[in-house]
C-alpha cells in the first residue's frame, strides 16, 4: 500500500473518530475558534492528528461548514485590527518604523480576512466632475495647440527692415507727443 494512500485512511479514520466524539458542529466550533485565536489552518489539522487536505475536503463538502470557516477568519481579522491600535499606541518614537511595518502587515492580513469591513473601498467623487491623474506614456498633443507650419527662412533686405529704437512720449497729453529719442541702454 502506498504511503499517501494510508496516511488518507489514517486521516480519514481520525476524522470520523473525532466527528463520533464530539459530533461535526464541536468539529467545526473548534476548528473556528483556532482560527479565531489565530492558528494556522495547517497548525489545526496536525493538532487533530490529520492530514491538512482532509480537513480541508471536509469543510468544502458543505456550504455551512465553509461559511463558518470564513467567519473564523473574520473574527481573526476583527482581533488583528484592534491589534493594530495597541501596537500604535504602546510604541516609542523609535521604534515608529517597526511599529508602521507591523501596523500594515497586520492590516494587510484584516483586509484580506474580511474584504467587506477592512478590505479597499472604493471611493466615489460627488464633486460632479471625474478627479485624479492619467499618466500617458508615449507623446500626447493637445487639440488646443496650434500647429506650425514651417516656411523657409527668407532674406530680408535693410530696407525692409523698420526702425523701432525706443521713443520719450508725453503721457496725459490729448495726443501723443514724442518728446525725443531715448538713449541707448
Amino acid at each position: 500500500m502506498n504511503l499517501d494512500r494510508y496516511k488518507t485512511k489514517l486521516g480519514v479514520a481520525q476524522l470520523t473518530h473525532i466527528i463520533d466524539e464530539i459530533g461535526e458542529q464541536g468539529l467545526l466550533s473548534l476548528i473556528v475558534e483556532k482560527l479565531s485565536e489565530g492558528c494556522k489552518p495547517s497548525d489545526i489539522a496536525r493538532d487533530l492528528h490529520i492530514p491538512f487536505m482532509i480537513m480541508w475536503e471536509w469543510l468544502g463538502a458543505d456550504d455551512k461548514r465553509m461559511k463558518a470557516y470564513n467567519h473564523g477568519w473574520e473574527l481573526y481579522a476583527q482581533d488583528v485590527h484592534a491589534e493594530t491600535i495597541q501596537i500604535a499606541d504602546s510604541s516609542s518614537i523609535e521604534e515608529v518604523p517597526l511599529a508602521r511595518l507591523r501596523i500594515d502587515t497586520r492590516f494587510k492580513a484584516a483586509s484580506n480576512y474580511d474584504r467587506k469591513r477592512f478590505g479597499a473601498k472604493e471611493v466615489q467623487d460627488t464633486r460632479g466632475f471625474a478627479g485624479g491623474v492619467t499618466i500617458v506614456i508615449g507623446q500626447v498633443e493637445s487639440p488646443y495647440a496650434q500647429r506650425v507650419v514651417e516656411q523657409p527662412v527668407q532674406q530680408i533686405a535693410e530696407q525692409d527692415v523698420l526702425d523701432v529704437s525706443p521713443l520719450v512720449i508725453e503721457v496725459g497729453a490729448s495726443k501723443p507727443v514724442v518728446m525725443q529719442e531715448a538713449e541707448d541702454v
